[in-house]
């Protein structure tokens, strides 16, 4: 009886500890949270001004001889502002800016910069440019026969001297002038038509490199897209 006793006593005060952690938990309550700060305010960052664009006006330059000094100027500082105002004012005079610019690029004194700066100006204004733009085919700096023949590419109306001479190109020795030619030609589509020929006759050629064969297939969807072309 004593040891049942004995039992029951301490089931009792079990119980009662039990009972105490429950009502107290097992350590110190937490500390209430800390509301979180509000978010800070991003102040944008400032925005600079848009740069006005270049107006181009008659009096921008006093005459071609000018513009034509400040593009050579600008291209040998790389003012890079200078030269794009000039170059726009004077493809905006047309026929009147060739021979001053042709007078650049035929110059022993003129640097390399100054050279395809006239050259760039030349091969955008048409027609008028297209007996320089087949006398530069001829030079030996990459950049000038580049021009050149991206030149006889964009006159429009391109005529049979120009096709002719484009398509004499795409069997040049050197490959990148066969490129820039074959190239070319499809610029010009379907005035150049007579090349379709000769084309056909790379893009068939299996002893050709591929990348002629395939600049001729793309020449030949544009001067003839009619026909079906497949290699």
């Amino acid at each position: 009886m004593a040891s049942r006793m004995s039992y029951a006593a301490r089931a009792l005060v079990m119980m009662a500890g039990i009972g105490m952690l429950l009502s107290t938990g097992c350590g110190p309550a937490p500390a209430p949270a800390t509301p979180a700060a509000p978010p800070k305010k991003r102040t944008p960052a400032p925005v600079a001004p848009a740069k006005p664009a270049t107006t181009l006006s008659p009096t921008t330059y006093a005459d071609v001889n000018a513009a034509v000094a400040a593009l050579s100027k600008a291209a040998e500082t790389s003012d890079s502002e200078e030269r794009r105002q000039a170059h726009g004012w004077l493809v905006m005079q047309g026929r009147s800016a060739v021979e001053p610019l042709a007078a650049i690029y035929r110059s022993d004194d003129a640097s390399l910069e100054s050279r395809v700066a006239a050259v760039k100006v030349l091969h955008m204004l048409g027609p008028s440019a297209k007996p320089v733009m087949l006398e530069m085919i001829d030079h030996p700096t990459k950049l000038i026969w580049q021009n050149a023949i991206i030149g006889l590419g964009a006159i429009k109306p391109a005529d049979k001297e120009t096709v002719d001479k484009l398509i004499e190109l795409i069997h040049h020795p050197e490959g990148e002038i066969r490129l820039q030619a074959m190239k070319s030609l499809g610029m010009i589509g379907t005035p150049a038509e007579a090349a379709t020929e000769p084309l056909l006759a790379i893009l068939n050629n299996l002893e050709e490199e591929e990348i002629f064969r395939d600049y001729a297939k793309d020449a030949l969807t544009k001067v003839n897209p009619r026909r079906k072309f497949s290699d």
